[in-house]
């Protein structure tokens, strides 16, 4: 069985900022200590991988915080998809296998826009590099894995690795072995 996970880094804001928004949004989520400077949160209800979910707060949080905010979703470890907001509106969207649940849609990667998510991360990266990353078929040995891929991204735009490839579920299951690092350091928004 692969990973199942959504997440949502915001660059250069605060823990307890994402916390109060979260909470002022009526969510259900775990917000990670700023880490290399970005916060992470994770939210109960995007966890189920529903995208209009995912879009919704993505809109919201991105407006609220007044900043860029990447949304990762993991299926199963066959798909990545984001979705890149800012100022209330989707500004960029990637997925690496669009014709998993459709064989009628040609399954080489679609959309991602390299030079606007190094823009939005504040990333010193090279687009070109990060392009080849969001273009590599998704059947290649590199990215067999969706993680494989979103370890790849996350390392060239400098977001905490550790955090990247949790989500909600995984917080709160407080599951033996489960790697969640400073996990009584995340804030609990109800």
């Amino acid at each position: 069985m692969g990973s199942f996970y959504v997440n949502f880094a915001v660059p250069q804001q605060t823990s307890e900022a994402t916390a109060t928004a979260l909470k002022a949004m009526g969510r259900k989520a775990f917000v990670a200590p700023v880490t290399d400077g970005f916060v992470y949160f994770y939210d109960e209800a995007a966890d189920a991988q529903d995208a209009a979910q995912i879009m919704e707060l993505g809109i919201a949080a991105s407006q609220s915080l007044k900043a860029p905010v990447l949304a990762v979703m993991n299926h199963d470890d066959d798909i990545l998809q984001y979705w890149l907001f800012e100022n209330g509106a989707v500004v960029d969207t990637y997925n690496s296998s669009p014709g998993y649940f459709d064989d009628t849609i040609d399954d080489l990667p679609v959309g991602g826009d390299a030079a606007a998510l190094v823009r939005a991360m504040g990333a010193v990266a090279d687009p070109a590099a990060l392009e080849a990353i969001l273009r590599a078929d998704h059947e290649s040995d590199d990215y067999a894995f969706a993680m494989d891929r979103h370890l790849a991204l996350a390392e060239i735009l400098k977001l905490p690795e550790d955090l990247a490839v949790l989500g909600y579920g995984y917080i709160s299951a407080d599951t033996e072995g489960e790697e969640v690092p400073d996990r009584d350091a995340f804030i609990k928004v109800r």
